[in-house]
């Protein structure tokens, strides 16, 4: 427990179950401090946030872009089932 020598020499003047009472508060409000999440520590957490929102906005971007592409394969493959399917009518009409 860190306190000012102010603070102990103040905490002497007084009645020794004032004292008791003051000094359990005190080891609560230190204690409380101590776990407060420091300025540093949030500056860090938002920087951190903002990189994984930017990793997301790209791989939306990546997805969007893989589904145009899935997209276009899908086209093809139909286009040249239907290629397919003629030449294999006319290649009928042939043998006939």
């Amino acid at each position: 427990m860190l306190f000012s020598s102010e603070i102990i020499e103040e905490l002497e003047k007084l009645d020794p179950h004032i004292r008791s009472a003051f000094l359990k508060i005190l080891k609560l409000i230190e204690k409380a401090i101590g776990e407060v999440v420091k300025r540093e520590d949030f500056l860090e957490l938002k920087k951190e946030v903002e990189r994984l929102a930017n990793i997301v906005t790209e791989l939306a971007e990546a997805q969007r872009k893989s589904e145009q592409r899935l997209t276009r394969i899908e086209q093809t493959i139909a286009e040249l089932a239907e290629a397919q399917k003629r030449t294999e009518e006319r290649l009928n009409e042939l043998a006939e």
